[in-house]
């Protein structure tokens, strides 16, 4: 078996698969160009860390690094951030409310409520306020939030 890399579409194509290059089977680029095994197996180890595999000017594989994530995936992550936070203190809020609703003692205070709350509202506007998604300046959660656990 051997190993091939096309460096029109940057892919690796094995010669079992794929056929021989010239034969009459052969599914792969024209200009496809052998690869030991040793740089194939780095290729991918690269990908699969996050670089980037790109044709050197004879048209062999080289690693570079991985692209700086675009504004949109950044926007995405936070917002996934955002979510997942929001998230994780449902919990309270439900049991604060039901402590209230049954007349029992709270965990946490009222002014402790009041603050979770208007947190949650800073995490639901944080996509809307300028500078996001610079996660230096995401909402400051309280400081008593921390000591919190189910």
């Amino acid at each position: 078996m051997k190993f091939y890399f096309s460096p029109s579409t940057t892919t690796f194509f094995r010669s079992d698969i794929h056929g021989e290059p010239g034969s009459d089977d052969c599914s792969m680029p024209d200009e496809v160009r052998e690869v030991s095994v040793e740089v194939f197996e780095r290729m991918l180890r690269v990908r699969e860390q996050g670089g980037r595999v790109i044709p050197d000017e004879d048209g062999l594989p080289i690693a570079t690094p991985p692209l700086p994530p675009t504004s949109e995936e950044l926007a995405e992550k936070e917002r996934r951030w955002r979510d997942r936070v929001i998230s994780t203190t449902e919990w309270i809020v439900t049991r604060h409310r039901d402590e209230v609703d049954m007349g029992q003692e709270t965990m946490i205070t009222p002014e402790q409520f009041s603050e979770l709350l208007r947190y949650r509202q800073a995490l639901r506007d944080w996509p809307t306020v300028e500078g996001f998604p610079n996660v230096d300046l995401r909402p400051n959660p309280p400081g008593w939030l921390a000591d919190q656990t189910e």
